[in-house]
């Protein structure tokens, strides 16, 4: 276990002793230079914290290798399944994103992922999910279905044919912001979309 694992383990009144990070931000199922502080535009201010959880732990290395060469600090990457990361403790977590996650085929247990993502998150905790690749495999509808069974509550949706697509996207997905043109003229990933909901509050 890494020091920055034993860290994010240790009980509330263990980390009273100790400086606080600022904004957690949690990426499940990275996929190097895929990932987000590589393919988005989004921003880690100072002090805040990006953690990628990656259950194959040949892609963890090659993310954490890439992030070594673009000198990231703060950024950690933790081999574990999405159904449980224990290493995170409950309602720590700021804002949780997967990307082409939910339409893995090797993703099967999906309830699983978003009941542990359900105890990590803060009240008031942002949850991202984009799919670009596989997007019909489970779909928007499904997907909102099952978040809001989960208590969960849907703040936005937008697809590339939305006029927000390419602000809804760029802080995660530079290309495929940019590149949504291809989206709608591809049968297999014309369905494409970005979801937003949050936990614990009642979006307007």
């Amino acid at each position: 276990m890494t020091e920055f694992e034993n860290r994010l383990n240790q009980t509330s009144s263990e980390r009273k002793e100790l400086p606080q990070p600022g904004y957690i931000f949690v990426e499940i199922g990275p996929y190097a230079s895929l990932s987000v502080p590589m393919a988005g535009s989004k921003k880690f201010e100072e002090g805040s914290f990006y953690i990628a959880v990656e259950k194959d732990h040949k892609i963890a290395k090659r993310t954490e290798r890439d992030f070594k060469l673009e000198a990231l600090q703060n950024f950690h990457v933790i081999p574990g399944d999405a159904g449980k990361m224990p290493f995170l403790g409950n309602h720590t977590v700021d804002e949780v994103f997967l990307g082409n996650v939910v339409g893995d085929p090797g993703v099967h247990n999906h309830i699983k992922i978003f009941e542990e993502i359900k105890r990590i998150l803060k009240p008031g905790g942002k949850l991202v999910i984009k799919e670009t690749t596989t997007p019909d495999t489970v779909n928007l509808h499904t997907i909102e279905y099952i978040l809001k069974n989960e208590g969960f509550t849907i703040i936005k949706a937008s697809r590339p044919t939305d006029g927000s697509w390419e602000s809804d996207v760029n802080p995660y997905d530079i290309l495929s912001a940019k590149n949504k043109s291809n989206l709608i003229s591809d049968d297999y990933r014309k369905e494409s979309y970005i979801l937003f909901a949050t936990l614990g509050l009642t979006a307007n």
